[in-house]
């Protein structure tokens, strides 16, 4: 049975002062069950005597504090000795409630302090964390953290690649199957999948921020976007997981999108995101995590194509794709991206037969462009950062490839970039000067901003522009029906995106 969000999330309380925290505990309370204070945090042993004696004598009934009070040995911000770091966590233990001991302690100190701390009245955590890598013996270590004879205990690993959090995942269920409690999770943005499933495989809890700033470890999501987006209190061994795959990822707005969509239409589905640069491991951790469908994105659109059983018409014209769907046990790919550039093109009623056109870049988002105005018939130069990428592109499809020097003073039907120049979070680029190069239409596949920098200069020198969100959309709707078989709610997602581009 599904946990509540409240009882699955742990809010960690990083403030430098007793008052501050304090009044960050308070707002915690309304979101989670546990919360974490965080006494390396806090700026100086006057500040956590301060917190301590302020929450002597209080009763919490319906939270569960944590005490961690972590060395920099291992990760935290604690500058003092051992002994001083458990003469505090012993005042903590006086309080009743949990203590996060890190295994390192336990090595120099003794396996003795846990049962000490316990009689004294504490809860213990015996927590692990490698900042650096995944262990490759995550079973042997779980193993060395039960011998401590803790209450509870935590696996926190760097995870590097997708299959790492699998690995993660596949050893916190194993450790809930044997009925220990526990919390296994990985850092980084490739952990993000741990820190969402993470509950409905069994972790006691997830760690979630107060909000944005406020995370104690990287990748670590908010209450709010655990609570609103991914509906962890939903996920359940039935629950159908979808994603993107590239990288960067921290611009998409994708998860939010779908996520909503699923909840629209009340499907029991997930929506991750797969942040990676290898793809030799894309077989493992796709069969592991038992993912049904990715939206794929750079720099993958190309390479993933070697893991595929088949494609349909639009890829294999294309060379690309944009989307796989998992069926029969063998990966199929789409591309959809062609539909997204077609359609606010034909919807501008823009007659591109035998007119000029200029493409910017020369990965996977340009070739889509490229093969659609070779469809409607354009004179098509393509310049690019490295010029035989464009070269090449130019070759497969029939058009011209342009060094970007020889493009000055030159008028153009339509523009088109196709790089990611201008996305969040670099959103003061252009990737071309519009007052050397002008055009009738400019478009910019970048959705996030919705309104680029290079869609501002545009309209400001009374050229028409097409925003990228148009061509998310559209090909979002085709990539939905691919993945779900359902209709993709159009108006939510034009609406949410809106309300959340950067």
């Amino acid at each position: 049975m599904s946990r509540s969000v409240f009882d699955s999330l742990c809010v960690p309380v990083v403030e430098p002062s007793a008052r501050r925290a304090l009044a960050a505990m308070e707002r915690a309370k309304k979101h989670a069950r546990w919360i974490e204070l965080r006494l390396d945090y806090l700026h100086s042993p006057r500040e956590i005597d301060k917190l301590l004696s302020c929450l002597k004598g209080l009763h919490h009934p319906r939270h569960s504090l944590i005490f961690t009070l972590r060395r920099r040995n291992a990760g935290g911000r604690f500058r003092g000795t051992i002994a001083a770091q458990l003469l505090w966590l012993g005042r903590a233990a006086s309080l009743g409630q949990w203590l996060d001991l890190e295994i390192e302690t336990i090595r120099m100190q003794g396996a003795y302090i846990v049962p000490y701390l316990q009689r004294i009245g504490a809860r213990i955590i015996v927590s692990s964390h490698d900042f650096k890598k995944t262990p490759i013996h995550l079973d042997h270590l779980a193993k060395q953290l039960l011998k401590t004879g803790g209450d509870l205990i935590k696996i926190a690993a760097q995870a590097n690649s997708p299959l790492d959090a699998a690995r993660l995942l596949s050893i916190q269920r194993e450790l809930a199957r044997k009925g220990h409690r526990s919390v296994v999770l990985g850092m980084g943005a490739c952990g993000a999948p741990t820190r969402i499933l993470g509950p409905s495989d069994g972790a006691e809890f997830t760690y979630a921020a107060l909000n944005r700033g406020k995370e104690s470890a990287s990748g670590q999501l908010t209450a709010s976007e655990l609570e609103k987006i991914f509906r962890i209190d939903r996920i359940n061994s039935r629950t159908r997981i979808y994603g993107l795959l590239g990288c960067p990822l921290s611009h998409s707005l994708s998860p939010t999108l779908y996520n909503a969509a699923f909840r629209r239409l009340h499907l029991n589905a997930i929506y991750l995101a797969f942040e990676t640069m290898d793809l030799d491991d894309f077989p493992l951790w796709t069969q592991q995590l038992k993912v049904k469908g990715l939206s794929v994105t750079l720099p993958h659109k190309a390479e993933v194509v070697r893991f595929l059983s088949g494609q349909d018409q639009a890829a294999r014209r294309v060379g690309v794709v944009n989307t796989l769907r998992w069926r029969q046990g063998r990966w199929f790919g789409y591309n959809t991206d062609a539909h997204g550039i077609e359609k606010p093109l034909d919807e501008l009623g823009l007659d591109l037969k035998d007119k000029e056109v200029l493409l910017l870049g020369a990965g996977g988002a340009a070739q889509g462009v490229a093969a659609v105005l070779r469809q409607k018939k354009a004179k098509v130069l393509i310049s690019n950062r490295t010029f035989a990428a464009a070269q090449r592109l130019a070759r497969r499809f029939g058009h011209r490839a342009v060094r970007a020097e020889k493009l000055r003073n030159s008028h153009f039907a339509l523009i088109v970039n196709a790089t990611s120049v201008g996305m969040w979070p670099r959103v003061n680029k252009v990737p071309i000067d519009l007052t050397e190069v002008s055009a009738d239409v400019v478009f910019d596949l970048v959705y996030n901003p919705p309104e680029t920098r290079l869609l501002r200069q545009a309209r400001r020198r009374k050229m028409a522009t097409i925003s990228g969100m148009k061509m998310f959309v559209s090909q979002a709707e085709a990539q939905f029906k691919i993945l779900t078989g359902r209709r993709l709610p159009t108006a939510i997602w034009k609406e949410i995106a809106e309300t959340n581009s950067s």
